[in-house]
């Protein structure tokens, strides 16, 4: 009888019935389906991680954490010690990515130890200014995208691969090359590239109302000179770089137990001083900024106020006055007899408690304000117009003390014919000129001065 029974089960009818009248087969049942559930979602989210269609700019350059460079370059590997300038009170240069020692002679046989990602492939898009925020994006190339009626930026990346130096491998590296450790012990201008993400191919366009491609008048509006291609589309066949992150050595000077070879990886702001674009430390368009007193008296305050608003004028940034975190913070009482401030975005780098902006001498000139306000909004000195080269005497000047910060031609954001007259130049004689003709900076903006803001950072409409 028993036999019968199981022989009946079998039969689809029965096999339906006995399936959904056992609670035991029921928790199976529903334990199968759960598990089958769990896999499609795990399977779904890994070819989403791998395959990602598209992502908002800042959330993507957020959890990459890397450095772009676009249009891409070639022959920057994990292990590469690059050398960069840090900023310096006063100074505006920026030595770019020079290789200081290359990745095989830091890893040597290490290099096996690189690890590589799966590659996959992610279309990046978002607002002009997140673009420009994200680093994606000079500040000009948005100024004329804007102007040609683009309102969204998207970049597209195909089979992308990471490549990274494991922090582990990289510091027994260190470790072992005592004239690497050495200089990376005294010298705070050294950085460590761990990480670069590679791409076969990539293409950014704009997109206009409703989604409408208008890369093509985006484009057309670009001036010569303008080193954003609208439209590029980049494919290689060897590996290109897109992205990279950085790290630098924490113990400099280290004794004790401790002591040793430890990297620490460099944030997105304290790794942008190596982007190679004039324009990356121009805030993004559209910015506030946000502004605090650490001293002065009401006078001073009151000036700074006005000679700001005097450069904001046309210009799309405003200034929210705080008592709390800030972006630029100003002081009154320099340790020193002199003015200086960070260049743009420097400021970020610069630790929360300290200025970013000083004014040291006294009195207090309408022209020394504009000219360190010009500088903490991405401006650096005029004599680095490249338009001023062939005006320049550089043999006269490379005898003046104050050379290094006049001549930095690559430093310099957008494009405007040299102006003798503009706040951001110094007075200086003749002789420094070809045509010998001084410079005259006033106590207000130039005309030049005003078109100059406007054109970097977009007018208000």
């Amino acid at each position: 009888m028993a036999a019968d029974d199981r022989r009946s089960d079998l039969s689809p009818g029965a096999r339906r019935t006995s399936w959904l009248g056992s609670p035991r087969r029921r928790i199976v049942a529903a334990a199968a389906i759960g598990s089958l559930l769990a896999a499609a979602v795990t399977i779904a989210l890994y070819q989403f991680a791998q395959h990602r269609s598209e992502v908002p700019i800042q959330q993507w350059v957020e959890q990459q954490n890397h450095v772009f460079l676009v249009p891409a370059r070639s022959g920057l590997l994990p292990g590469d010690v690059i050398q960069v300038s840090t900023p310096q009170p006063g100074f505006s240069d920026r030595s770019g990515l020079q290789v200081y020692a290359q990745s095989d002679q830091v890893m040597g046989a290490r290099d096996a130890e690189l690890l590589t990602s799966e590659p996959y492939s992610v279309k990046v898009t978002g607002s002009l200014d997140a673009a420009v925020q994200a680093g994606i994006l000079p500040s000009r190339s948005a100024f004329i995208a804007t102007a040609s009626g683009a309102e969204q930026f998207e970049l597209e990346l195909v089979d992308v691969v990471m490549v990274e130096a494991p922090t582990s491998a990289l510091e027994e590296a260190i470790a072992s090359n005592s004239a690497l450790s050495h200089a990376l012990q005294t010298r705070k201008d050294l950085r460590i590239v761990y990480s670069v993400l590679r791409p076969s191919a990539f293409r950014y366009r704009f997109l206009g109302s409703g989604g409408a491609d208008v890369t093509a008048k985006v484009k057309s509006a670009g001036q010569p000179g303008n080193h954003f291609s609208a439209g590029l589309v980049l494919t290689s066949d060897r590996p290109m770089v897109i992205g990279y992150a950085l790290a630098r050595n924490l113990n400099y000077n280290a004794t004790g137990p401790n002591a040793g070879t430890r990297l620490a990886q460099l944030g997105f702001e304290a790794a942008r001083e190596t982007q190679d674009d004039a324009d990356a430390r121009l805030w993004p368009p559209g910015y506030k900024l946000r502004i605090s007193f650490l001293n002065g008296t009401e006078g001073e305050k009151l000036a700074f106020r006005e000679a700001l608003g005097d450069w904001l004028t046309g210009a799309n940034l405003t200034a929210t006055y705080v008592s709390g975190p800030a972006d630029i913070r100003v002081s009154f009482s320099g340790e020193e007899p002199y003015d200086f401030s960070y260049v743009g975005r420097d400021a970020l780098r610069v630790p929360a408690d300290d200025p970013t902006i000083v004014f040291g001498a006294r009195p207090l000139h309408p022209t020394a304000l504009r000219h360190e306000i010009g500088h903490a909004l991405g401006l650096v000195h005029e004599t680095s117009n490249p338009a001023a080269e062939a005006l320049l005497d550089v043999k006269a000047i490379t005898t003046d003390g104050h050379a290094v910060a006049l001549l930095h031609p690559a430093d310099y954001p957008g494009r405007r014919p040299f102006d003798r007259s503009s706040v951001m130049t110094y007075a200086l004689p003749g002789k420094f000129f070809t045509d010998r003709r001084p410079t005259t900076p006033g106590s207000t903006l130039s005309q030049s001065d005003r078109q100059y803001i406007a054109a970097l950072y977009a007018p208000r409409s």
